[in-house]
């Protein structure tokens, strides 16, 4: 019981009760860390009990149930050994149930509870026994050191245990969905590049000094971001980031629209960079938004800081931006959705989906790049491309990038 249980008890809860004061859980630490020592005493215990009980209990009861068997003239001339074989298996089956089974099922079910209680006497048994102990640790060591000592750098816990373990409390309830996925997102926030998550070039919305003061006026009507980066004549010119607040308040002082007062100086991050990495150069320089560049230098998007929190917790969409507005459900159970949709906001909406080709290698991450990826060329109306049961079908290209798609999933996905 006491070995199953310190095998199975959870440490961190047993730290946690030995720095509460436990000399109990400080025993069961103590012994966990000392495998060859605890099987030494345990085995040192349970040698003793059991031929404790084979002595005892084989003189104690042979004799008696031999004479009884002796009484009958059937089973006297075999007497003597039917009774040896009989006290042998009786005390062979107790001691399985009473000694093994019942107490290692006991100490399954309250691992930390019997860790505590039992590691202590096992202490007092392993120090009282301690040159038996000794010779049967060193014997051991020596007989197992032929196989070598196993990898002893295995981190405690690792990643994976921690999202099984996720998953495990929100089956069981303990957890909810929600907590899990943003769990797993946390998780990913180290895998992903920093491609995955950013406006391409070619869908950001800047102000370019050069232009007139009144188009930027009807840029920022038309808008509804905060902060904007700031070009002089094309994004391959970046000149740093506006925001709007500051841009209406020296407005409001002034009386003139003059971005160039209230710029601040861009932040780059290389097209290599992790999600995670991103925001800890957030963090460190407090800007909400970086350009993501090529190895040469050249711009090929943005992230801000509200595409690193989509990536943990989803899509968040705008204030006044009804839901879904990126996807619509018709009336035949298609879907009309937006060509710049994300793998994970798609999988918002269909849970089930599993991953796409090459996603874990990002090389792409929106739908529309995936049909251009199956495709192989650039997308045309009509084009189609198919994954886990959904069809997905070029409605419409905004130049060279698929703008709409009609998709129609399996029939047992309605979508959320």
């Amino acid at each position: 019981m006491s070995e199953i249980a310190l095998v199975s008890a959870k440490k961190i809860r047993l730290e946690q009760a030995a720095a509460a004061g436990d000399k109990g859980a400080k025993a069961a630490l103590l012994l966990g860390s000392e495998p060859t020592r605890l099987l030494s005493t345990v085995q040192t215990g349970i040698t003793l009990v059991t031929l404790a009980m084979g002595a005892f209990g084989e003189s104690a009861f042979t004799e008696s149930l031999e004479r009884t068997l002796a009484q009958w003239s059937w089973a006297a001339p075999y007497a003597k050994e039917a009774a040896t074989i009989i006290v042998i298996a009786v005390i062979g089956i107790v001691s399985l149930i009473c000694g093994e089974l019942v107490p290692k099922r006991i100490g399954l079910i309250y691992p930390e509870t019997i860790a505590r209680w039992a590691s202590r006497p096992m202490l007092w048994l392993a120090t009282a026994a301690a040159p038996f102990v000794r010779l049967l640790a060193a014997t051991t060591d020596l007989l197992v050191k032929p196989f070598g000592r196993g990898n002893n750098d295995d981190p405690p816990v690792t990643e994976e245990e921690i999202k099984g373990l996720m998953q495990q409390g929100t089956s069981a309830g303990v957890f909810e969905a929600n907590e899990s996925r943003i769990v797993s997102r946390v998780f990913n926030l180290d895998d992903y590049t920093v491609e995955r998550i950013m406006t391409p070039r070619a869908d950001m919305v800047f102000i370019d000094l050069d232009a007139d003061p009144a188009d930027i006026e009807e840029l920022l009507k038309q808008s509804d971001y905060t902060v904007y980066p700031v070009v002089k004549g094309d994004v391959s010119n970046v000149l740093g980031v506006i925001d709007s607040g500051d841009l209406l308040a020296h407005q409001l002082k002034s009386g003139k629209l003059m971005p160039e007062r209230v710029r601040k100086d861009p932040v780059y991050v290389p097209e290599t960079v992790s999600v995670l990495e991103v925001l800890e150069t957030f963090k460190r320089t407090r800007a909400s938004m970086a350009f993501v560049v090529d190895e040469h230098g050249e711009v090929l998007g943005l992230i801000t800081l509200k595409d690193v929190l989509e990536a943990i917790v989803g899509d968040l969409g705008d204030e006044d931006e009804p839901a879904n507005s990126d996807a619509t459900r018709r009336a035949d159970g298609t879907w009309l959705i937006d060509g710049a949709m994300t793998l994970d906001r798609f999988r918002e909406l269909f849970p089930a989906v599993s991953t796409f080709p090459s996603e874990a290698d990002a090389a792409y991450r929106t739908l529309g790049g995936f049909v251009m990826a199956e495709l192989g060329r650039i997308a045309r109306v009509g084009d189609t491309a198919a994954h886990d049961g959904f069809k997905f079908e070029v409605l419409d290209m905004d130049s060279k990038r698929v703008d709409k798609l009609l998709v129609a999933p399996p029939h047992e996905e309605t979508g959320v």
